[in-house]
């Protein structure tokens, strides 16, 4: 009785979660502040930073809004403290690595997987409602965008034509990436 009181009070927590992208999630951040370091990182690029190993991981969630609460909380115990993890729209998350590689990031697309509850169905299974792609530098690109992009572009499939995959979305004004409202 006292574990299905708990389970009870468990789902009713979630089930009032704000999932709006503009809310406040404790350790991770907007699409705003993703765009900022982009337009930062590009220019300490520019003017000599030393190459360095770096990653981006997207995620895209294409099921009910419930499974992204699961996959936020997956991407959040999956990744380590030095990663910098981003919620651009309501349905995706994006993680900047620095100092990792592939198989630094294979790693963590692993446990990802592993961390969600075994009612969903973990990526990269075609019926998983969520699609990872990640992208590692220099073989990627030599600069945090090349290396989204790239990400996006893996994190796509094809969707019904109503629904856009988010690589091929339009470019927004706001530091020119391809995200969605």
């Amino acid at each position: 009785a006292i574990a299905e009181a708990f389970a009870g009070a468990l789902v009713h927590d979630v089930s009032h979660m704000d999932l709006d992208p503009a809310g406040d999630l404790a350790g991770i951040a907007s699409r705003r502040a993703l765009d900022d370091l982009l337009a930062r990182g590009e220019e300490r690029r520019r003017a000599g930073e030393s190459d360095r190993l770096r990653a981006v991981l997207c995620l895209k969630n294409e099921g009910e809004p419930g499974v992204m609460l699961h996959a936020m909380m997956a991407v959040s115990h999956s990744t380590r403290l030095a990663d910098l993890i981003f919620r651009p729209t309501q349905d995706s998350l994006v993680v900047l690595m620095k100092d990792a590689d592939a198989a630094t990031g294979a790693v963590v697309l692993q446990r990802i997987a592993a961390s969600l509850p075994a009612d969903i169905v973990p990526p990269p299974f075609e019926a998983s409602p969520l699609r990872l792609g990640l992208a590692c530098g220099p073989a990627d690109g030599e600069q945090w965008s090349d290396l989204l992009s790239a990400a996006q572009q893996r994190a796509g499939r094809s969707t019904p034509a109503a629904k856009p995959a988010l690589a091929n979305a339009p470019a927004s004004a706001q530091g020119g990436l391809p995200w969605t409202a």
